[in-house]
């Protein structure tokens, strides 16, 4: 479109109003990018917590494990809890583990 510009006589309130429509798709997809790689970079974030805590448990060696909210959230999507007292832990991996109190 600037070339375009640059070698044809074109109308300038056109090509001001083309310019600016153009622009804002821009700042719009910009905006867009920009919230998914705030996304991205959580998710990797924890994949990597959950990658640790994975490599961890499978050594058996669990006395060093810290427990932390971000290791919950990033491992458990839900709990039920029932009047029977138990527990169902639903997890992100679509895995159900059901416990008794």
């Amino acid at each position: 479109m600037i070339v375009e510009n640059a070698v044809t006589a074109l109308d300038q309130a056109e090509y001001q109003s083309k310019y600016a429509r153009l622009e804002k798709q821009f700042e719009v997809a910009k905006k867009k990018l920009d919230a998914l790689s705030e996304t991205k970079k959580i998710r990797f974030a924890e994949s990597e917590e959950i990658r640790r805590f994975t490599a961890i448990l499978r050594t058996g060696h669990t006395e060093g494990l810290e427990f932390t909210e971000s290791l919950w959230n990033s491992v458990v999507d839900h709990v039920t809890v029932y009047a029977d007292e138990r527990l169902v832990f639903a997890f992100k991996n679509g895995k159900e583990i059901a416990e008794t109190l």
